[in-house]
């Protein structure tokens, strides 16, 4: 083997090892040096537990449903990450209450605001919303065909906004 090429495959080890060590240190999820978190905890629950935004229908306050159903930009993927991020609002003991309801009220106004401007343009159909609530939906998992797209056995309301 020549210099050259001993030189350049040392160099591509030394950069894979270095960006490896560099995504665990900082916690990051960037290809090709994932750590998989999917595989890093195992669950032996028998349920899931998750934040599901829904839309409170404006004819009827009583009606509601996930806002995944009707838009693509809720689907579980982003209205999990959104409502998480929601919900963190709303614990941290780092943010004074008054700073931390304006981040809620924001954040949720935010979503029923985006929701509505995108129902208008007619990306997709929905009926329009008076107001947006965050709840803790569980499964119970003691069903196999039972799935997410089922009603959740427990709901608890995190938040709810109204539109102004």
């Amino acid at each position: 083997m020549s210099q050259q090429r001993f030189l350049l495959v040392n160099a591509a080890l030394i950069v894979l090892i270095v960006g490896h060590l560099y995504h665990i240190i900082q916690d990051r999820e960037n290809w090709p040096f994932s750590q998989y978190p999917m595989f890093r905890e195992v669950s032996h629950e028998r349920s899931i537990t998750r934040m599901e935004l829904y839309g409170v229908m404006q004819e009827d306050s009583h009606q509601e449903f996930p806002l995944r159903q009707v838009s693509g930009d809720f689907d579980e993927e982003t209205a999990d990450a959104a409502s998480r991020e929601i919900y963190s609002i709303g614990r941290s003991k780092n943010i004074k209450s008054e700073e931390r309801q304006q981040m809620l009220d924001g954040a949720m106004h935010d979503a029923l605001s985006e929701y509505e401007r995108r129902r208008l343009a007619g990306e997709y159909e929905g009926p329009p919303l008076q107001g947006i609530r965050l709840y803790r939906a569980t499964w119970q998992l003691d069903d196999p065909a039972k799935s997410k797209a089922d009603p959740p056995d427990q709901q608890e309301l995190i938040y709810e906004v109204a539109r102004t």
